[in-house]
Parts: structure tokens; C-alpha cells; sequence
């Protein structure tokens, strides 16, 4: 029964898991043929014995010459295993997100499993348990982003390449810091999705209708902070972009701009204002049940 509930979230690990696999071995093919190409060029500047045509091929082969093995960046890895992962566009793992929320509880009250689990348990617990089965696939992007970085710095460290993750590049003071935000604002916005799906089981308890409902709300809460809110409303009467930082779907990529704290502030800010809204969805214990009995 438990591998019912969580069927869909273990196939989104499956999935995730699949894709950051196909990541390395593309990242690592990358990174043999840079090599190969790498000592080839160093070999043709040995064999021209300092005769150059330009100064520029001069500087170029002294270069070279310096830096025998093909050696990149922590931030480096990470940007170009990001490129090599595929499927991973966020618009494809929101959907995964939305699916992975509504599969078992969709049915949990399609099927009117819920009276039976009144009749023996209080309807606090009952909530409860909608709310979390929904709250669990939210744990899946920030666990992988703590996988990505692990990942990362294993290639880099067996690359030889520079594995301090403090050279990462950003605006914000402490690089740590921004990497545990990161993480944390992806797990916020995570929250804020599996709220949006159960706000909307709440009166559609089919799987697919349910599934589509929800991604086409998450998209338009999306466009309308983007064009309202971003594009008309700050940018247009304030004349600024900070309006970039209301923005729910760009994990692991948060702007940084203005600091940690806007963007911090504004995820946690949606987050209760959709946790309201759940809260009230199933508020009447008596209606959700009338509904739930309705589909029979």
C-alpha cells in the first residue's frame, strides 16, 4: 500500500536519478575530447620551436605551455554538467512535481478512501496526511540539488580541476550562504507548487484533470509575476528590475541581484499566502466528503 502512495514520487527519484547519470557520462565524453584537444594544441606549439607568425599565436602557445593539463573551475563543472543533463529544463520538472503531488491523492479522494479513514481517525490527522503525501515530492529537486553540487565536485576534484566552491561566481558575499539559500528557496518554491496541487484536488479529484489544472495554475501564478507584477507594475511605475525576484519556477538559479533576503522573503511570502489557501480548501470536513461520495 505505502509503494502505492508513493509510486509516482519514487519514479520522479528513478527519473532524476536517471538524467544526472546521463549527465556525467556526456560531461565526461566532453571532457575527454577537450583533453585530447587540449594536448594536441600544446604538442603544435612544441613543434613550431618559438616560431610564430604573430605575436598573438606567441601569447597563445605560452599560455599553453604553462598549463599542461586541460583544468577548469568548480563554477565550470557545474555549468557545463548542467548543459549535459538531459530533460532538466525546470517547465519538464514542475510537471514531474505536479504529477508526483497528485497522483495518489487524487485517487485517495476520488475513490472516497477518505470516509474510511474518518471512521477511525480524527479529520486533523486525515488532513494531515493529504497535506504530506503532496509535501514529500517537494523534497525531491533540493535533495538532487545537493546531489548536482556533490556531483560536481567529485568530477572537478577527479578532473583536477579547482574544487574550491568558494571561487563560485555571484554577487552574494558569502558563497555558502547563496548555495544553502539556493537549496532552501528551491524547497520553498517546491512547497508553493504541491500547495497550488492541493488546492486544486480540493474540487478535482481526477488524476490527469487534476494534474493539468494544477501545472497550468502554477504556469499562470508564473506569468502573472512575471508580466503584472515584474513587468508592468515595478518595472514600467518603479523603473527597476527587482521585480526579477518574484519568480517561483527557477530553481537553483535565484537572483541574487539585491542580495539573498528579496527573493528569500518573497518565496516564504507565497508559500503562506498558497498554505492559506490550503488551509481553507479543507476547511469543511462535511462538504469534502459530500464531494468525495459524489464521485461514486
Amino acid at each position: 500500500m505505502k509503494f502505492k502512495k508513493y509510486s509516482m514520487i519514487l519514479f520522479f527519484i528513478l527519473f532524476m536519478a536517471i538524467i544526472y547519470s546521463l549527465g556525467i557520462i556526456k560531461f565526461n565524453n566532453w571532457h575527454n575530447t577537450m583533453t585530447k584537444l587540449h594536448m594536441e594544441q600544446i604538442e603544435d606549439c612544441k613543434s613550431r620551436k618559438e616560431e610564430y607568425s604573430k605575436e598573438e599565436e606567441r601569447e597563445y602557445c605560452s599560455k599553453k605551455l604553462k598549463h599542461q593539463e586541460f583544468v577548469i573551475s568548480y563554477a565550470e563543472t557545474k555549468k557545463y554538467y548542467d548543459d549535459f543533463i538531459p530533460f532538466s529544463s525546470n517547465f519538464f520538472i514542475i510537471f514531474l512535481i505536479v504529477l508526483a503531488s497528485c497522483y495518489y491523492n487524487s485517487k485517495y479522494l476520488k475513490n472516497n478512501i477518505i470516509s474510511y479513514d474518518l471512521a477511525r481517525e480524527n479529520y486533523k490527522k486525515v488532513k494531515y496526511k493529504i497535506f504530506s503525501r503532496a509535501w514529500v515530492s517537494a523534497l525531491v529537486v533540493p535533495f538532487f540539488m545537493v546531489i548536482k553540487l556533490i556531483i560536481c565536485f567529485v568530477l572537478c576534484f577527479y578532473q583536477k580541476g579547482t574544487t574550491d566552491i568558494l571561487l563560485w561566481e555571484t554577487t552574494s558575499t558569502f558563497n555558502a550562504l547563496y548555495l544553502f539559500v539556493d537549496i532552501f528557496i528551491a524547497l520553498v518554491d517546491c512547497l508553493i507548487i504541491t500547495n497550488i496541487c492541493i488546492v486544486v484536488m480540493r474540487k478535482q479529484h481526477h488524476f490527469i484533470l487534476s494534474s493539468i489544472l494544477s501545472y497550468l495554475c502554477v504556469i499562470g501564478i508564473e506569468l502573472f509575476l512575471e508580466i503584472v507584477i515584474d513587468g508592468l507594475l515595478i518595472n514600467k511605475i518603479f523603473g527597476t528590475d527587482f521585480g526579477l525576484v518574484f519568480n517561483i519556477i527557477t530553481f537553483g538559479h535565484f537572483p541574487d541581484s539585491y542580495g539573498i533576503a528579496p527573493p528569500l522573503l518573497v518565496s516564504l511570502g507565497i508559500f503562506i499566502v498558497t498554505s492559506l489557501f490550503v488551509m481553507r480548501s479543507y476547511q469543511d470536513k462535511e462538504q469534502l466528503v459530500i464531494d468525495c461520495e459524489s464521485n461514486s
